[in-house]
């Protein structure tokens, strides 16, 4: 099987997992989609702040998916 034919769905949020994702992407390989932690608030202001994964992600054009519950029949319909 070659890369191309991988479909791959990254799951991650900490910020440790941003140079693996970014290696995969800049090997070629295609990532279906990154699911990461939705965005949540952080700061005196309490912001909503996104991970790194999310940003990188949306920045190369991935579809990323927020799961509330990764269980959820919806989300795991749009996994398939």
């Amino acid at each position: 099987m070659t890369k191309d034919q991988l479909r791959i769905v990254y799951m991650a949020t900490a910020d440790f997992a941003l140079p693996s994702l970014q290696l995969l992407v800049e090997s070629g390989y295609h990532i279906v989609a990154v699911v990461t932690m939705p965005d949540k608030p952080a700061g005196r202001g309490q912001k909503l702040q996104q991970s790194k994964i999310k940003t990188y992600a949306q920045s190369v054009g991935l579809e990323v998916l927020p799961p509330v519950r990764l269980k959820d029949e919806a989300f795991v319909g749009r996994l398939r």
